[in-house]
C-alpha cells in the first residue's frame, strides 16, 4: 500500500498486502502449524518410508539410533523441538530435512518412539518396570542391575535384571541400544542413565544421575602458603 505524505510517497505494509500462499508464524514453539507441518499430505507409505531411510542414516554415521538421538538432544529432555531437529539433521548432513520433521514431527514435538517406534516402545517399557520395581533408575542400578559396583555391566548382568524385573521384552536389543559409546567391557552408569527421560517429571532429567560426579582432582586445589617462621627462645636465657 502507499500512502501520500505532502510531496513524499510512503510505503505503508498493511495485511491487506500479505500472500494468502504465506503460512503464519506459530504463536508458540511447539504449534503444529503450517509452516512447520508444510503443505504436503504424505500417506502411511511415505511416511514410514522416510522414517526408515531416516533410522538407517542415523545408524550409519553414529552407529545406533540412540546415538544419534544423544547428538540431537542436547538438553537430554527426550523430547526434539523442530529446531533442535533441524541443527541436527544438519551436523549429519541430511537430504530434505523438512520432509522428514513433516513425516515425524506432526505433534510438534520428535519423541524416540517417532524415529523408532518398536525400540521406543522397548525401552520405555523397561523404563516402567524399572519404575515399578525400583523407583528410580539410580535404585534400579544400584541394587539390580550393578550389584557388584563394577565400572561397567556386561550383557549377561543386564539380561539377568530384566529377568529380574520380569521384563517381557528384548534385554539384548536394549542392551545394544543403550551402549551408546560402545565400549567393549560393556554399559556405563551415564548409558544406563538414558532411560531416566522416560520416568522424568516434565522432560527434566535427573542431571546428578545422568552427569558423572565430580572427581576430587577436578577442584582447584588452594595455592601453598609457607607455615610462619617462629623464632627460637635462646635456652641460656
Amino acid at each position: 500500500m502507499v500512502r501520500k505524505n505532502g510531496s513524499q510517497l510512503l510505503e505503508v505494509w498493511s495485511p491487506v498486502d500479505m500472500d494468502d500462499d504465506e503460512p503464519e508464524r506459530p504463536s508458540t514453539s511447539w504449534e503444529p502449524t503450517k509452516a512447520y507441518l508444510g503443505r504436503e499430505e504424505l500417506s502411511l507409505e511415505e511416511i514410514e518410508g522416510v522414517r526408515e531411510r531416516f533410522r538407517e542414516q542415523c545408524i550409519r554415521q553414529h552407529g545406533s539410533v540412540v546415538r544419534a538421538w544423544k547428538v540431537m538432544d542436547l538438553n537430554a529432555d527426550g523430547r526434539l523441538s523442530y529446531f533442535e531437529f533441524m541443527r541436527g539433521c544438519k551436523q549429519m548432513s541430511v537430504a530434505n530435512p523438512r520432509r522428514v520433521w513433516r513425516a515425524l514431527g506432526r505433534t510438534g514435538l520428535l519423541t524416540l518412539r517417532c524415529v523408532d517406534p518398536r525400540l521406543g516402545e522397548q525401552l520405555g517399557t523397561l523404563a516402567t518396570a524399572i519404575w515399578f520395581n525400583c523407583g528410580s533408575v539410580e535404585n534400579a542400578w544400584r541394587s539390580c542391575f550393578n550389584k557388584r559396583s563394577k565400572l561397567r555391566i556386561s550383557s549377561e548382568d543386564f539380561s539377568e535384571a530384566c529377568q529380574e524385573l520380569r521384563y517381557q521384552g528384548d534385554p539384548v536389543a536394549c542392551f545394544g541400544e543403550l551402549c551408546s559409546e560402545k565400549a567393549s567391557n560393556g554399559m556405563s552408569r551415564k548409558e544406563f542413565g538414558f532411560l531416566h527421560s522416560w520416568m522424568s517429571p516434565k522432560g527434566h532429567p535427573d542431571r546428578g544421575f545422568l552427569d558423572a560426579p565430580i572427581s576430587k582432582w577436578a577442584v582447584p586445589a588452594e595455592p601453598w602458603t609457607p607455615p610462619p617462621i617462629v623464632q627460637k627462645r635462646d635456652a641460656r636465657l
